[in-house]
């Protein structure tokens, strides 16, 4: 017989682990990791601050009995673009949100309570982007603001004089941002979405700026990119008011965040 259990393991990295769904079956040990909004953890490591590892490497570390065999998987709404199978070698694949709700879509029943429930569930997950995506017509709406978002960030660069370049990727949109016109460094910085809309990001990507913001203790004052493991800054929409500001005064705001950071970037990096 198996169990589904949430259970604490030890690692060899001296950290707890606790995953989300552990499933036993005899010796077989199932550990899913489930994420909707939230993204894969990381961890310095106790003995050694400098190495990072994320969630699923923690797990990897779990010590087991000799005739107990691990698979390790995740439960997220999309890829997280990371090659866990290279660092976790019992690591057996991603399982997307939207493959769970196409598995409930297809359950039939004539029972009426369990229909309310199955279809009340099956809302549940729509509300929250689990099912399978749709879309709307404030698609239009939309894109149209995104582009407006994008005017605005390249007429504050150009008021700056900060040099930019364009940059789109599956997971993000916006601008390298150089220290001058040769645009020789594209690790350098840059000020996008990360598919996050509520937020613009301003990554500090320069090695000797990432290097000063751990040595010298301001560490705190930035946010971390769990994909990429970069500094950054964020400016959130809702916390500035965005919405409700005026045309120039959303530019003058925009124009303020960019040219600190900017500045920062340009001190952290000498």
């Amino acid at each position: 017989m198996g169990s589904i259990i949430q259970r604490q393991f030890k690692t060899t990295y001296n950290l707890k682990a606790i995953p989300d769904i552990s499933i036993q079956i005899n010796n077989f040990i199932i550990l899913v990791e489930v994420k909707i909004d939230s993204k894969i953890n990381e961890y310095q490591l106790p003995r050694n601050p400098q190495i990072i590892i994320n969630q699923i490497e923690k797990y990897q570390g779990i010590l087991l009995q000799k005739s107990e065999k691990m698979y390790l998987h995740t439960l997220t709404r999309s890829s997280a673009n990371i090659d866990f199978k290279k660092s976790c070698k019992d690591f057996c694949g991603e399982i997307l949100w939207h493959e769970i709700y196409s598995l409930i879509q297809k359950y039939q029943t004539d029972n009426q309570i369990e229909a309310y429930f199955h279809n009340e569930f099956l809302k549940f997950m729509e509300d929250n982007r689990m099912g399978n995506p749709k879309v709307s017509y404030e698609l239009v709406n939309g894109m149209q603001s995104l582009l407006n978002l994008y005017d605005q960030i390249e007429i504050v660069l150009k008021d700056l004089k900060i040099p930019y370049s364009t940059s789109f990727g599956s997971k993000w949109t916006g601008y390298y941002i150089f220290r001058d016109d040769k645009k020789s460094d594209k690790n350098y910085g840059f000020i996008g979405i990360y598919w996050e809309t509520d937020k613009l990001t301003f990554l500090f990507s320069n090695e000797k700026a990432k290097n000063k913001i751990s040595n010298e203790e301001i560490e705190g004052q930035f946010q971390r990119q769990v994909d990429n493991k970069l500094f950054c800054k964020y400016f959130i929409f809702e916390d500035e008011h965005y919405f409700c500001l005026k045309p120039d005064k959303q530019i003058e705001k925009l124009k303020d965040w960019v040219n600190n950071n900017y500045n920062l970037l340009n001190r952290l990096s000498v």
